[in-house]
């Protein structure tokens, strides 16, 4: 079984990664397994929730390339954790 310790270092460093990609749908997608180990570090810990830092700067937010334009990252980036 995965420890509080366990799931925090894997949500950070999902959240690190999100960051350095320079692509939109990989940030994406580690954001949201970042906020996945995060909530489940939490049900570890009370409720409180590791620190993994902002949600990336996405590099194609003026809609170019492959992300699907700025209203849909913001949309998928502000998703609170539940």
């Amino acid at each position: 079984m995965q420890s509080y310790a366990d799931f925090s270092e894997q949500a950070w460093l999902c959240a690190h990664y999100a960051r350095a990609s320079r692509h939109d749908r990989v940030a994406e997608e580690l954001w949201r397994t970042a906020q996945e180990y995060q909530r489940k570090a939490a049900d570890l810990n009370s409720g409180v929730a590791p620190d993994i830092g902002e949600p990336p700067s996405l590099p194609n937010s003026e809609g170019e390339g492959e992300g699907g334009g700025a209203a849909h990252r913001s949309k998928v980036l502000a998703q609170p954790l539940e």
